[in-house]
């Protein structure tokens, strides 16, 4: 187990080491500056890909004001993407009732993917018991990506799970 100042310490290394902010971090760098700049910026701000969302590609966006269970619960999935949210419920009745839910709406042979602050997350466990087989795919503290997972660098893993 990590203590808090190696967590800060890692990430923080990581991100300094391994991006350079002012043109290739823009998670950073809009903190830093209170804007983006256009060398800088997400791939939606950039001048072609707003034009492409100002022709009409911004109508294909579909905002849902439920819960992530309410819509997955609406059918069926080849991936599902959940990126860290499991880390602020692992604790609590919620995991249990997510795992149960991927494990009706996900596909045989579909995925899921999720990062963790944490190494080894308690709840990877929980989605093996409902037909997952689940691989931690990196680790920060792997040699090979040298304390850099991603250029925000504040999660620890990197998991995939494939649906038996």
């Amino acid at each position: 187990k990590r203590t808090t100042t190696e967590y800060a310490c890692t990430s923080a290394n990581g991100v300094i080491e391994r991006s350079l902010i002012s043109t290739d971090n823009y998670f950073y760098l809009v903190c830093l500056l209170g804007h983006f700049t256009p060398e800088c910026c997400p791939e939606f701000l950039k001048e072609d890909t707003f034009h492409q969302l100002k022709a009409g590609g911004v109508d294909r966006i579909h905002i849902k004001t439920s819960s992530f269970l309410e819509q997955l619960c609406k059918r069926k999935y080849t991936k599902v993407v959940l990126m860290d949210h499991v880390d602020w419920a692992w604790q609590t009745s919620y995991v249990e009732e997510l795992a149960l839910a991927l494990e009706k709406h996900v596909v045989s042979g579909g995925c899921i993917i999720f990062r963790s602050a944490s190494i080894n997350p308690p709840y990877a466990d929980v989605f093996r018991a409902h037909g997952f087989d689940i691989r931690c795919i990196s680790r920060i503290t792997d040699e090979a990506h040298g304390g850099f997972i991603d250029r925000v660098n504040m999660y620890s893993s990197f998991w995939v799970g494939h649906r038996r």
